[in-house]
């Protein structure tokens, strides 16, 4: 039995016996990991992994967090994890390369793009932040998509107060120059630790001469707080209003008259 073995053991032995106290004891972990660790027992024994183990909680996590999203390409990573020998990191990454949408196709002057940007960790209700439950991407995937730009285009680039200067870094590799930053002022307060949040940011990025007809709006937009990563109605008005051309909203949530919608949960809302 190896050191791993013996860790692992004297884990499920301690949760057989519902010894948390006992189990942070032995662990010398913060509750929160605490918490992990247990999430990774229950995972293993439901799906049996000991016997092709061993397996850490660091190890099960791209499987855990991919059950919680999209069971459907969970089953198919387990599958390969269980009967073909892959680790559970190369699995859940090869099931997310296979079910890849189909990129959009044709040219567009107006691009609206709301990138999935990654958060390491979990919720953590002290701190007041969490992870969204929907598969995201690091900077290097976010750079490397394929961006239908026309000669002239408009750009509205979504991104986070953290991501905010890869976000203009990924805007001019792809082409574009950024002009100017909208801020989107919601109506109540949401998570944050040094500070709490209540608002997101958009980058409106040019390339070449796009038709531009703006006189009044201004770097705020003001609109109530809905679902999750959805954005305001008010921003797709104002985009129709000073935009011109054929439009393509990327990682869109909804369908819209008059814009090609791509992404993977365009029927969302």
């Amino acid at each position: 039995m190896t050191r791993c073995d013996a860790y692992w053991d004297k884990v499920r032995d301690l949760l057989a016996k519902g010894d948390k106290e006992g189990l942070v004891e032995f662990c010398e972990k913060s509750p929160r990991m605490i918490e992990r660790i247990i999430d990774h027992v229950e995972y293993e024994e439901k799906h049996n992994l000991r016997p092709i183990g061993p397996f850490s909680e660091g190890t099960t996590r791209p499987l855990r967090t991919l059950e919680r999203i999209n069971p459907d390409l969970h089953t198919c990573a387990l599958d390969l994890v269980l009967n073909e020998g892959m680790t559970p990191k190369d699995a859940v990454a090869l099931v997310r390369k296979q079910a890849a949408i189909t990129p959009p196709t044709g040219l567009y002057n107006i691009i609206v793009i709301d990138p999935p940007w990654k958060f390491d960790g979990d919720y953590d209700g002290a701190a007041r932040r969490s992870v969204p439950q929907y598969p995201m991407m690091d900077y290097e995937e976010i750079q490397s998509l394929d961006i239908p730009a026309a000669d002239d285009c408009v750009l509205w680039l979504w991104t986070t107060n953290l991501d905010m200067k890869a976000a203009w870094m990924i805007a001019e590799i792809w082409g574009f120059e950024v002009k100017s930053i909208l801020t989107w002022v919601k109506n109540r307060m949401g998570l944050g630790y040094w500070l709490r949040g209540q608002t997101e940011h958009c980058l409106l990025c040019i390339k070449g001469s796009p038709i531009w007809n703006n006189t009044t709006m201004t770097t705020a937009l003001h609109a109530d707080v809905r679902e999750h990563s959805r954005k305001p109605d008010e921003f797709y008005t104002m985009v129709d209003r000073i935009c011109s051309g054929t439009k393509l909203d990327m990682f869109a949530r909804e369908q819209r008259e008059g814009w090609t919608t791509w992404g993977n949960e365009t029927e969302k809302f």
